[in-house]
């Protein structure tokens, strides 16, 4: 985007005159608010001039080449190619929101995010945005199901602590719960919401049994929280096919 907000495409008029700072931005707005306040400063530009590379792979290269980007930048950048390619983002938005959010962890992001099918490494964000194959970055931006995934997160952070939401087997559990619906043969959205309602149904004391869970002398901390979502989801079925 130009400095009014602009959106900066092929079309734009004098298009070869516009310079995009690339690394330096921070000093660049130093330097404007020096002469803003009455300073003489000049700023030097190294411009790039080749056409061998896109401008999304020299801001990559000119970044990963200095200081290594983590998940978060990758991620960023996989957001920024999505949108030149003219793809929803809506998704990895979501990701990156989740990532961002403290006491959640990456696993737990990305399980959310994918209805616990996949976790994003940033190996797997550079190869779809590296890639000359289109398919994949797309399917990494496909948002099939992120409604009803959106929905179980509410459901999740709503009842629970959301240290316990954060970890890796809180997602993995209640998608497990969502799988056993639909192997039923119960559809989808139904599945989800069934999910919704056994988070819905869980008791202060089963709560605080989730939230203080720790490991013991035999079992992980993970493996102590599985079996307390086990119990409670099959005491949960039991009362429905009561009902």
């Amino acid at each position: 985007m130009d400095y009014n907000g602009n959106v900066i495409t092929k079309d734009t008029p004098d298009l070869e005159h516009i310079l995009v700072i690339l690394d330096g931005q921070h000093r660049w707005e130093a330097i404007k608010k020096l002469k803003k306040a009455g300073e003489d400063y000049e700023a030097y530009f190294i411009l790039p001039l080749t056409d061998q590379y896109d401008l999304m792979t020299i801001l990559k290269e000119a970044n990963t080449s200095v200081n290594p980007w983590d998940g978060i930048d990758w991620l960023t950048m996989a957001i920024q190619t999505a949108k030149v390619r003219g793809l929803d983002t809506s998704k990895l938005e979501w990701l990156k929101s989740l990532a961002n959010t403290e006491n959640i962890s990456d696993s737990a992001a990305s399980l959310f995010v994918t209805g616990g099918k996949k976790i994003y490494s940033k190996a797997t964000i550079k190869s779809a945005i590296d890639s000359k194959d289109p398919d994949k970055l797309e399917t990494l931006v496909d948002e099939d199901g992120l409604d009803r995934n959106k929905n179980l997160y509410d459901a999740a952070i709503a009842k629970l602590n959301i240290k316990t939401v954060g970890l890796k087997i809180t997602p993995k559990m209640l998608f497990s719960f969502v799988e056993q619906l639909i192997n039923k043969n119960k559809p989808i959205n139904d599945a989800y919401a069934h999910v919704i309602e056994f988070l819905n149904s869980l008791s202060k004391e089963q709560i605080e049994s989730l939230d203080n869970a720790k490991k013991t002398t035999s079992r992980s901390k993970d493996q102590v929280i599985t079996g307390l979502f086990k119990s409670y989801w099959k005491a949960f079925t039991e009362r429905e096919t009561l009902s």
